[in-house]
């Protein structure tokens, strides 16, 4: 499964969208590309321990061969979205705060690369009073 990007979109277009989204969790917003390092990748893994969450991981990886130490994933921002939360979720369950930091900095990565600000998408959120997990 390859993302689709749905194209460009601000801060509130994104949390409409995803807000929306059927619980097959299609693609919403643009296409993302992070650089993970390598040991950031097996941490995720290790934190998802869902077949599924790796699998979406996965899907996006990008071979590349200009760096040994790390790993490029092209995501869209939605499905990105989505595993940030996740790890963040289960960094709470299981109160680990380097998993929940892990999260947070895939978050911030994301935001940073489609130039959104992340207290906007929290605030909408919240505004909408809408809960992650």
């Amino acid at each position: 499964m390859a993302c689709l990007s749905t194209g460009d979109c601000n801060e509130l277009e994104f949390v409409q969208a995803l807000l929306h989204r059927s619980p097959d969790g299609e693609c919403t917003g643009p296409d993302v590309t992070l650089r993970l390092w390598i040991g950031q990748v097996t941490l995720l893994e290790r934190i998802f321990d869902s077949q599924v969450a790796s699998d979406v991981l996965w899907s996006g990886f990008v071979k590349r061969n200009d760096d040994t130490l790390c790993l490029y994933f092209n995501l869209c921002a939605a499905h990105w979205f989505d595993l940030g939360a996740f790890a963040w979720a289960r960094g709470y369950q299981k109160a680990s705060s380097e998993w929940v930091l892990l999260a947070e900095d895939l978050l911030q990565d994301l935001c940073r690369e489609v130039a959104w600000d992340a207290k906007e998408i929290a605030n909408l959120f919240a505004w909408r009073r809408t809960r992650l997990t």
